[in-house]
C-alpha cells in the first residue's frame, strides 16, 4: 500500500509541475507531463482506496471475531451484561454447572487460559488458568470431559491438554467472583491426571511393637504408655519388683517408642543406682532433649510439645489433593532435607528423634528416619523404618509404598548430595531393592517389591 500512495505522490508532484511550467511556456510536451500526472495520481489514489477497503473485508470476515459499533467503548469483563454480551468476542457453548450456575468461555487475551462467564447474562465470575507452556488439545467443544469429579454435586471441567494429559479444574461456588488472576474465581483447583493408578496410596500402618512382647511385658506397656502421654511420674524399684521385671520396663519402653514416634521426642527411663553401682529402680524421666539445659520442667516439655506438633501441622498443611502419591512422599521427603542437616558431633538426644527432623535443624540418620515416618504417619501414608549398615556403621532409613511397589529412601544420604529435588538428591529417593543394595545392607530382612 506504501507503494500506492508513493504513486499518489509522484504523480501530484509531476501534475503540479506540469501546470505552472505549461503556463510560462505554452509549449506541448508540459501539458503532456501534466496530463501523465494526473493519470498517475488518479491511480494511486483508485489502488490506495481498493487495498484499504480489501483489507477491511478481510478483518471484518475473521470467524468468532466481531467489530463493535466504533462509536461505543468495549466495556470491562465485570461490566459485559444485557442480551448483546455476546456480540463483544466468541464464546463457547454453555456448560451446566449446577441448578443455579450455567457458564460459557472466551479466550483470554494472552491464550494462557479461559475467561469464564455466566451464561445468564454475560458477567464475568472468574478464570481458567494453564501453567506456562502449557495448552488446550485443538478442540471444537472448549471441554474435554464435564462431570462431578470430586463428588460434591457440581459439574467440573476437564480440559485435555496438547501433551495428552488432563486437567481437572474444580468448581467452587463460594470463589465464585474471587478474580482476576490468579486467584481464578470459581475454578481455583487443577488436578492433571496423567494416569488414576498415580493417586492409589496405602494406608499408614502402625508398627504394631506391643504385639511383640510377652504378656508381662504387655502390661507394663499398657501401664506406662498413657502415663508417659500425660507426662506423669512414675518408678519401678528393685525392692519392689525385682530385675526380671526391670528387664521387661525397657523392653515395653523400647515397644512404645516404636509405636509413638513423637514420644522420644522428651521421654527417657532413667536408671538409678545405688553406691555399688547397681541398679535401684527405673524412673520416668520428662525433660527437653532439645535445650543445652535438658530442662525437666513440665511447663518448658508441654511448651516444646505443642512446638513440634505445629511445625508437623505446618508442613502438613502443604499436601494437596490434586497430588500423586509420589509427589506427596517427596514433598515430606523435601520437607524434611530443607528442616535440618547431619549433626556431626551428635552432641543432642534430640537429633535421634522427630525434633531433629522437623524442629531442632540436626538430626543423625535415625532423626531423620523417624521424622519421614512420623510425617507418613500423620498423612496417613505407608511408610516403614528399615534397619541396615552404611559405610561400616549402623544406619536406618526408610521404605515407601508408590503405585508400582515399596521403594527405599535414604533421606540422610540424598540431604548429602544435594538441594532436595535436584539430580543428585533424587539418587536416594524411590530405590529398588538392588540399587539401595549397591552401598547400603539390609540387616532386618526388608525387601523392597518395586522394579
Amino acid at each position: 500500500m506504501w507503494l500506492y500512495i508513493l504513486l499518489v505522490l509522484f504523480g501530484a508532484a509531476a501534475l503540479i509541475f506540469g501546470i505552472r511550467t505549461a503556463k510560462r511556456t505554452s509549449k506541448k510536451k508540459w501539458h503532456i507531463l501534466t496530463a501523465a500526472g494526473a493519470t498517475t495520481t488518479l491511480i494511486g489514489l483508485i489502488l490506495t482506496v481498493s487495498t484499504l477497503l480489501l483489507l477491511n473485508g478481510i478483518v471484518s470476515d475473521v470467524p468468532g471475531e466481531t467489530t463493535p459499533d466504533p462509536g461505543i467503548e468495549e466495556p470491562e469483563d465485570d461490566d459485559i451484561t444485557g442480551d448483546d454480551w455476546r456480540t463483544w468476542r466468541g464464546y463457547s457453548a454453555d456448560y451446566t454447572i449446577t441448578d443455579k450456575w450455567s457458564i460459557c468461555f472466551s479466550t483470554l487475551d494472552d491464550s494462557n487460559g479461559y475467561g469464564v462467564y455466566s451464561a445468564a447474562g454475560g458477567a464475568r465470575i472468574g478464570s481458567i488458568l494453564f501453567d506456562d507452556g502449557e495448552q488446550p488439545a485443538p478442540a471444537d467443544n472448549w471441554i474435554s470431559v464435564l462431570e462431578d469429579y470430586n463428588g460434591d454435586g457440581a459439574n467440573d471441567l476437564g480440559i485435555e491438554l496438547a501433551d495428552g494429559t488432563l486437567a481437572w479444574f474444580i468448581f467452587d461456588e463460594n470463589l465464585v467472583d474471587a478474580w482476576p488472576e490468579p486467584t481464578c474465581g470459581c475454578f481455583p483447583r487443577k488436578i492433571t491426571e496423567t494416569d488414576p493408578e498415580a493417586y492409589v496410596s496405602h494406608p499408614f500402618e502402625p508398627v504394631n511393637a506391643r504385639a511383640a512382647l510377652t504378656d508381662e511385658q504387655k502390661t507394663l506397656y499398657d501401664e506406662m504408655y498413657p502415663k508417659i502421654a500425660a507426662l506423669e511420674p512414675f518408678s519401678y524399684d528393685t525392692a519392689t519388683y525385682g530385675y526380671d521385671t526391670l528387664d521387661d520396663v525397657f523392653a515395653a519402653w523400647s515397644a512404645i517408642a516404636l509405636d509413638h514416634l513423637e514420644i522420644e521426642n522428651y521421654f527417657l527411663i532413667k536408671e538409678v543406682f545405688d553406691t555399688s553401682g547397681m541398679t535401684t529402680s527405673l524412673d520416668a524421666q520428662y525433660l527437653c532433649k532439645w535445650l543445652p539445659s535438658e530442662s525437666e520442667n513440665p511447663e518448658d516439655v508441654r511448651s516444646g510439645i505443642a512446638q513440634f506438633d505445629a511445625a508437623a501441622e505446618e508442613i502438613l498443611s502443604g499436601l494437596r489433593d490434586d497430588m500423586t502419591t509420589r509427589e506427596k512422599y517427596e514433598y515430606l521427603a523435601y520437607a524434611v532435607s530443607l528442616r535440618t542437616s547431619y549433626d556431626y558431633n551428635s552432641e543432642s538426644y534430640a537429633s535421634a528423634t522427630p525434633w531433629g527432623g522437623i524442629v531442632g535443624g540436626v538430626s543423625i540418620c535415625q532423626g531423620y528416619a523417624h521424622s519421614y515416618a512420623y510425617l507418613c504417619e500423620k498423612a496417613n501414608l505407608w511408610c516403614q523404618v528399615v534397619g541396615g549398615e552404611s559405610k561400616g556403621v549402623a544406619h536406618g532409613w526408610n521404605l515407601i509404598w508408590l503405585p508400582e511397589g515399596t521403594y527405599h529412601v535414604d533421606i540422610t544420604w540424598a540431604d548429602e548430595q544435594g538441594d532436595p529435588g535436584s539430580t543428585e538428591w533424587m539418587r536416594y529417593f524411590a530405590l529398588t531393592q538392588e540399587e539401595i543394595e549397591q552401598d547400603h545392607i539390609i540387616t532386618d530382612d526388608t525387601v523392597a517389591s518395586g522394579t
